[in-house]
């Protein structure tokens, strides 16, 4: 190392190395077989186009998906049914039977959630039984 720069060549610590020290001076990186085939070449219609990792997981858990916005649309109906049965008096029966027979019961799931709120209900607040 001292040789080098006792014959006037440059250190590995000096700006004039090349390193990230040097501002203004252009930066020259070496043909190396990893970026020798771009050089020179712009990116034509057969380039690949990079697409973030972020978008691809979306893809690839689309059935993850499905089942959580299944989920959330299961929740909304419980969540419209609990409401109507919290609206429950003797006065209002007609009409909230009807709101609670077009809740949109699509599936047996739904089906037994709604039956056990309404249970659930009948237990907490005998007089509605």
């Amino acid at each position: 190392m001292e040789s080098a720069i006792a014959e006037g060549g440059a250190s590995r610590f000096s700006a004039s190395s090349g390193g990230g020290g040097s501002r203004g001076a252009p930066q020259h990186y070496p043909k190396t077989a990893g970026n020798s085939e771009f050089l020179g070449k712009t990116p034509g219609q057969n380039a690949q186009k990079w697409i973030p990792a972020r978008s691809t997981r979306r893809d690839d858990n689309s059935a993850a998906n499905n089942s959580a916005n299944e989920k959330e649309r299961h929740d909304a109906i419980f969540r419209k049914v609990r409401g109507i049965l919290n609206k429950l008096t003797p006065e209002k029966f007609d009409k909230l039977c009807l709101e609670l027979l077009n809740v949109g019961v699509e599936s047996k799931l739904i089906l037994k959630g709604v039956i056990l709120l309404i249970v659930d209900k009948a237990l907490e607040e005998p007089k509605y039984s």
